[in-house]
């Protein structure tokens, strides 16, 4: 079989899973019509496996397919990822969502970038987030991404001014110690906000980051269900739904934080610890604020 691109034996895309089926079905069937071949692990945390749908993958790409517990929690989440990561064996890798059809173009791009700047542990760009209606048509989200981002350095990394570090290629090395730090300080009732906001924290402490602003790398829908039962409500709103006291929310987070602050400390990175203590002051007396007025 021709392939214009074989990403293979490079970067190992990582696609958790939780129920789903419908949109499982629909990646697929694009998986199945690009014109490259993947490095595809499948770790599933559904009630039900998938591995009947994903087995069709199988002629074109190299699949490997690990059934998980159920993720009942974000826990199970976070060690699902942490454990499937450490399966990994090529110097790159990346998150894939199920939800979303990723330009692997971009990502030949990326790959070239990272082998040409070794002080980069995470390269991205430009995500379109668009909602499925009813009727099947298409709502585009405005904001797309931040206007500001471009080269974030390591020495002088702020957290309040950061892209999500979900989507894009990462270092395997670095992502796996993402990972571990975050699930040794996790437990059952770590939640998702922290996983990404951790992530970020994490990524961005192993070394500098690039973002792309002209380099579109997925169309990603926002209204699929992740641990909720609504198909079409967007994400962003079940967020803000479920952080109605956002300060009482916050001080349940502090124990991970506190957590996350000594992990950090072994980083020997004094301007990190010293944003991370600033940033989450701020973040404190913004919520109090929001909280008061709402």
């Amino acid at each position: 079989m021709n392939y214009n691109q074989d990403l293979s034996d490079q970067i190992t895309f990582l696609l958790p899973l939780k129920d789903r089926d419908y949109i499982s079905i629909r990646l697929i069937k694009y998986l199945n019509s690009i014109n490259f071949k993947l490095n595809l692990i499948v770790a599933d945390g559904s009630l039900n496996s998938q591995e009947n749908l994903f087995f069709k993958l199988k002629k074109k790409h190299n699949l490997l397919y690990k059934k998980f517990p159920y993720d009942k929690n974000p826990f199970f989440f976070t060690k699902k990822l942490s454990e499937s990561a450490e399966i990994i064996n090529t110097e790159y890798c990346a998150l894939m969502e199920s939800d979303e059809l990723i330009n692997f173009e971009t990502y030949i791009f990326f790959l070239d970038f990272l082998k040409k700047n070794t002080n980069y542990t995470f390269v991205t760009g430009k995500i379109v987030n668009f909602d499925l209606k009813k009727d099947n048509s298409i709502l585009i989200h405005k904001k797309q991404c931040h206007p500001n981002f471009d080269i974030l350095f390591k020495s002088k990394f702020e957290i309040i001014n950061h892209p999500s570090c979900w989507e894009g290629l990462h270092r395997s090395h670095n992502l796996k110690n993402s990972l571990k730090n975050i699930l040794d300080v996790s437990d059952k009732n770590f939640n998702m906000l922290n996983l990404v906001k951790f992530l970020n924290i994490f990524t961005i402490a192993q070394g500098d980051v690039k973002f792309f602003q002209s380099k579109f790398i997925t169309f990603r829908q926002a209204n699929t269900s992740q641990f909720d039962n609504t198909i079409f409500t967007s994400s962003s709103k079940i967020m803000q739904k479920s952080n109605k006291i956002k300060t009482f929310l916050f001080m349940k987070s502090t124990k991970y934080i506190f957590k996350m602050y000594l992990k950090i400390e072994k980083l020997q990175n004094k301007n990190l610890k010293s944003m991370f203590i600033k940033y989450y002051t701020m973040h404190l007396i913004s919520l109090i604020y929001q909280d008061i007025e709402s």
